[in-house]
């Protein structure tokens, strides 16, 4: 179970996230709607996104998968990062996407 100084992190990340995609998305003067159907995901996932909140209260957490197509629909391009971990006292494997190149 992750600590409260790692969900803190997880829910900062996806506000600083949604915040990136929500002023892409108005740059580009586009509906929450058009960039879902565009990105062939449900307004409400696309929305949850985009506020950094999932339904259930928690980070929104979208698949690599959805993130990608999301950045591909507002044109933004970046570099990611993979790097696995093993917990030393559980064994349990970690895997963390980082951007490397985030846009301006």
């Amino acid at each position: 179970m992750p600590s409260r100084a790692e969900r803190e992190k997880h829910r900062m990340t996806a506000l600083c996230l949604g915040e990136t995609l929500r002023r892409a998305r108005l740059r580009k003067g586009l509906s929450q709607e058009q960039i879902a159907h565009q990105a062939a995901i449900t307004v409400r996932a696309y929305g949850c996104i985009e506020r950094g909140v999932a339904p259930s209260g928690q980070a929104a957490n979208p698949t690599i998968r959805t993130l990608l197509l999301v950045l591909d629909t507002l044109e933004i391009r970046v570099h990611l990062t993979l790097s696995s971990s093993t917990d030393d006292e559980t064994g349990q494997l970690s895997t963390t996407v980082r951007p490397v190149a985030w846009p301006a």
